[in-house]
């Protein structure tokens, strides 16, 4: 029986709207972001900006926009909810994020080699994922979903000519996969990432398209989720 009590919840939930806020961020660029639904300390800050600003660096270059690091937005907090953190049991299970593609294959077939208890997760499930799955012998009932929903009003604002562009994908399913591990009672979330996501995918620069699978973002998303509020609910990241 993995409850979760509201508090557990609302962190998990605020983790994620901070990482979906880039979408809905980069139609307009607004130089000052304002938190208001819960409270980050400086560290904290300066570490989404950081991904904010690396994640969205095709998303930069494509559009022309000069961003620099030190002041490409200020962010700032004055939300009164603060983030504890907690414990819950456990199962030393796996749970192993599904996109389709041949990562995804190998991190399955791994465990499932290995004798080890998977639980597969996607977001928003797809033929690709579904079949994906099914090859390494799984059926939809052993998959755990989630589905997300993009604002009408973002889609409209995209249609009449606002900014748009690649946004960091994997860190946003990094944060839903937290929760879902959470809900699901999973110690360890496994995923593949090809060692080119380490590379510039815009030559003579420091753009990188896959920033969010990068070994820096894993290595800095443990760093995070270690420290806030949000330890032991990441058992284990493997790559």
């Amino acid at each position: 029986n993995f409850e979760i009590n509201e508090s557990e919840l609302n962190n998990l939930v605020f983790q994620i709207g901070m990482i979906e806020l880039i979408s809905y961020w980069k139609a307009a660029c607004s130089p000052e972001v304002i938190i208001e639904a819960g409270s980050l300390n400086q560290e904290q800050v300066e570490w989404w900006k950081k991904l904010y600003y690396n994640g969205l660096g095709e998303f930069f270059y494509r559009n022309g926009i000069h961003a620099r690091k030190d002041d490409f937005m200020s962010l700032s907090t004055n939300g009164k909810n603060t983030f504890q953190k907690f414990e819950f049991d456990q199962s030393d299970s796996f749970l192993v994020p599904v996109g389709g593609g041949k990562d995804s294959v190998v991190t399955l077939e791994t465990l499932v080699g290995g004798r080890k208890d998977v639980r597969p997760f996607i977001l928003n499930p797809g033929k690709a994922g579904i079949d994906t799955v099914g090859n390494v012998g799984f059926s939809e009932e052993d998959i755990l979903t989630v589905d997300r929903t993009i604002d009408p009003v973002l889609l409209k604002l995209n249609a009449q000519g606002f900014l748009n562009g690649h946004t960091p994908f994997s860190a946003l399913l990094a944060f839903i996969s937290l929760l879902a591990a959470r809900l699901a009672g999973i110690k360890n979330i496994a995923l593949s990432n090809e060692s080119s996501a380490n590379e510039p995918t815009v030559p003579g620069t420091e753009v990188n398209h896959q920033y969010s699978k990068s070994f820096e973002f894993e290595r800095g998303f443990r760093d995070y989720v270690a420290k806030p509020s949000l330890s032991n609910v990441l058992g284990q990241l493997t790559r």
